[in-house]
């Protein structure tokens, strides 16, 4: 209880307090100072101004310096009961919603968290590969250019066809380590048609010697080619 405006606002540094009733005419401070003193330096303390002069300009005033609610006199003791109940459940609702936005934007920062540590890790990794791959690739060509000692016909083809897997697995490392910069945002994505010919041919070539005879036919290998094309455009429309 306080005699007037100022002496509420000392009550307010020395009280825990989580609801203030003022009447708009006080001493020394009227309510509307007041409710604007609270707004500032304890905003998360809920004001009901009452007043026997009421006005709507007066109400509307009163809520835009931060009143939770308006009462004009005479008081009804059950309508003020419904009253600061009312606005200690919307505080209790709001402080709800405040814990739930500090967990979102905690789960939101562990989120980003996560993403940073699945790029390092493979900038890391596609890093690592790469180098074995290339002593290994190197190794390939030294020994199909015969460097090692003449090779047979079968030996060249199966050598031929690691070296092509190991240019298929360096281009995977490649477009992970682009598939990460594109994520952090250090390069764009640049769309551009695909000739689904070359990468068949290669499928079909890395399954030939496991085929045990079978082949393909034309009309086999055409209907490859338009499966896959009616899947890259699927995809595109979604895009």
């Amino acid at each position: 209880m306080a005699e007037d405006g100022e002496e509420a606002l000392r009550k307010l540094e020395q009280d825990k307090l989580d609801l203030i009733l003022t009447d708009l005419k006080t001493p020394k401070k009227d309510g509307l100072e007041l409710i604007t003193q609270i707004a500032k330096t304890k905003p998360e303390i809920l004001t009901i101004l009452m007043t026997g002069h009421g006005t709507i300009e007066s109400a509307l005033e009163a809520m835009k310096r931060g009143a939770s609610d308006y009462l004009t006199k005479p008081i009804n003791l059950d309508e003020l009961v419904l009253r600061i109940q009312k606005v200690l459940d919307e505080k209790q609702r709001f402080l709800s919603l405040k814990g739930y936005i500090t967990q979102l934007e905690r789960a939101n920062q562990e989120l980003k968290q996560v993403e940073e540590m699945k790029s390092e890790l493979v900038s890391v990794a596609s890093h690592e590969l790469r180098t074995p791959l290339t002593t290994v690739k190197n190794v390939v060509q030294l020994v199909l250019k015969g460097k090692a000692g003449e090779i047979s016909e079968t030996q060249a083809n199966f050598l031929t066809m690691a070296e092509k897997n190991i240019n298929r697995l360096t281009n995977i490392l490649n477009n992970l380590l682009d598939l990460s910069r594109i994520e952090s945002g250090e390069i764009g994505m640049k769309l551009e048609e695909l000739d689904l010919r070359v990468p068949i041919d290669f499928v079909l070539s890395s399954l030939k010697p496991r085929r045990m005879g079978s082949r393909f036919t034309s009309r086999q290998k055409a209907r490859w080619i338009s499966l896959l094309s009616m899947e890259t455009a699927k995809r595109s429309n979604r895009s």
